[in-house]
């Protein structure tokens, strides 16, 4: 019998059944060239809390009618948490 553990690369907390309900999250870098190609570099399995704390939970914020850019504080927060930096 196999036994998957999930555990959250951010605060280490495990489960077997995934009930922290981890989310991958990461830095891509995008360039369009007739079409559009995303580059993966780095990422990370989150838990539900650890997204949280780091604002990624948050509903978009929509004033009128457009969406906001994430703040760039937290944004730079989640790129250093993400290249052990933080």
């Amino acid at each position: 019998m196999r036994t998957t553990t999930y555990k959250c690369d951010r605060c280490g907390a495990e489960d077997k059944t995934n009930m922290i309900d981890l989310d991958r999250v990461g830095i891509y870098v995008g360039g369009v060239n007739f079409r559009t190609v995303l580059e993966q570099r780095k990422n990370n399995d989150w838990c539900k809390k650890c997204r949280k704390e780091m604002g990624l939970e948050e509903k978009d914020k929509i004033i009128d009618g457009e969406r906001q850019p994430m703040n760039p504080t937290i944004l730079e927060k989640i790129i250093k948490t993400l290249q052990g930096k933080g």
